[in-house]
């Protein structure tokens, strides 16, 4: 019997998206998926990275996440797309690698050239996504940030990261990475593909925000300044 994917559709800054996956993740028992789109513009870093290592003295507002990885820089052009679910529907051990295995098909079957590069989403050999993890002893978060566009000079605010993937190849930021926005019309378009790819795998269950999703629990992540 196909499981119920709960789907939910945002259009708010990254840290309320942030504060719902968390959660999704402490005070529920069912498998979601959040798209989200147009947030303003922020660095985001996780709880335990050192600021200087990743970021310039400039960039800014800086927030705070309660998953792993390493500096992103995100804004209006980002696209989100997170997994909170039980840890079964993965038929293997809740693992980094498992949660890449797990949201890399839906990935290839939407986006032109896709490959997973180490730990890195890519078109070719071009990185287009970033993402993160959370497991817990039942449960994870995978979620993705996607560059629909950017901007070159917020990308500034970035150090060259402390640990580089192999296949990056010391490349700057502008040769390493690429956008969507040359292979989808909209990004509601891009949304729209991937949703029926899930739509193949899933029952969707097209989910609003209630007092049942954002009951109190303890929120980590936060906007450093």
């Amino acid at each position: 019997m196909q499981r119920t994917l709960n789907l939910i559709e945002l259009n708010v800054p990254i840290l309320e998206q942030l504060h719902l996956e968390e959660r999704l993740l402490r005070t529920q028992e069912d498998f979601f998926c959040i798209f989200n789109y147009k947030s303003p513009s922020a660095y985001v870093l996780p709880l335990s990275a050192k600021k200087e290592e990743w970021l310039q003295k400039e960039a800014s507002p800086v927030i705070r996440r309660y998953t792993g990885g390493g500096a992103v820089v995100i804004d209006e052009n980002t696209l989100f797309v997170s997994f909170i679910g039980p840890n079964d529907l993965l038929n293997e051990a809740a693992t980094p690698s498992s949660l890449h295995r797990f949201a890399e098909p839906f990935y290839q079957a939407t986006i032109p050239a896709f490959q997973r590069r180490e730990n890195d989403y890519c078109i070719n050999d071009r990185k287009v996504g970033g993402n993160a993890q959370y497991i817990t002893k039942h449960r994870f978060v995978h979620h993705t940030s996607l560059l629909w566009d950017y901007n070159l000079d917020s990308m500034k605010g970035l150090k060259f990261p402390p640990r580089t993937p192999q296949h990056r190849k010391n490349r700057s930021h502008e040769d390493f990475i690429i956008s969507l926005k040359g292979h989808f019309e909209t990004p509601s378009f891009f949304f729209s593909l991937l949703r029926k790819r899930l739509e193949t795998n899933y029952i969707i269950n097209y989910s609003k925000i209630n007092t049942n999703l954002t009951s109190n629990c303890r929120i980590s992540s936060f906007i450093e300044n």
